[in-house]
């Protein structure tokens, strides 16, 4: 009990990174064996769509992403890429997005990239927020909603928490007998809510910065 309440006080008084499971193939182990067929010959395709400018541009965000994702997944070697010439299986692609408002759903993510149309962002500069798709030709495999600290750039330690934990948590084993937070590194409430808590390095919110975004193309 000692070490329950030791680890909310942790997580109240440090950066907070919380990843949930938002939509998609309820199965985990299908979703876990697209994933191995998209990356069985090669890195898997990451496509930042829209991201705030402070981040610096969109290559240097997707190649930061898709570094930080690769081994995120418990039990797979998946690498990631953001360049989809270097993808085997490009139809397969992890979709990203910074700051999106909250109505935006993993499903329209995964159609905007078919569409090719960065959808809205918004943000209140408080805290960062990142939506993960997992699509096949506009088609939702899996999605997660990450929410985190502000961020200013992609040196922050909490961005690099924010993708991989996200992607971990749309990876993750959703069956009880497989579902251990501990496993992930982070403090979680169990499959039962989809939802889990990670841990992050002590941070400060930045308000009044500028909400100025980017929109990158597929190709």
């Amino acid at each position: 009990m000692r070490t329950f309440f030791s680890t909310v006080l942790l997580v109240l008084l440090t950066g907070c990174v919380t990843a949930q499971n938002s939509a998609g193939i309820p199965d985990s182990v299908a979703r876990r064996d697209y994933l191995r067929y998209a990356g069985s010959s090669g890195p898997v395709y990451l496509r930042v769509m829209t991201w705030p400018l402070r981040l610096g541009a969109q290559p240097d965000v997707g190649d930061a992403m898709a570094v930080a994702a690769t081994g995120a997944v418990l039990g797979l070697p998946t690498a990631f890429t953001a360049d989809p010439g270097a993808a085997p299986q490009p139809q397969f692609r992890i979709v990203a997005t910074f700051d999106y408002p909250p109505p935006l759903s993993p499903s329209a993510l995964c159609a905007a990239d078919q569409a090719d149309r960065g959808p809205a962002v918004s943000a209140d500069g408080s805290e960062t927020s990142l939506l993960l798709a997992f699509c096949t030709r506009g088609e939702l495999l899996a999605g997660t909603r990450v929410r985190g600290p502000w961020i200013g750039n992609t040196n922050d330690p909490e961005f690099r928490q924010m993708v991989r934990s996200g992607i971990r948590e749309m990876f993750s084993f959703d069956d009880p007998r497989y579902d251990n937070p501990r496993l992930v590194g982070g403090f979680g409430y169990g499959h039962h809510y989809g939802i889990r808590h990670h841990h992050g390095f002590p941070h400060h919110h930045h308000r009044g910065r500028s909400a100025v975004f980017g929109f990158g193309t597929g190709w």
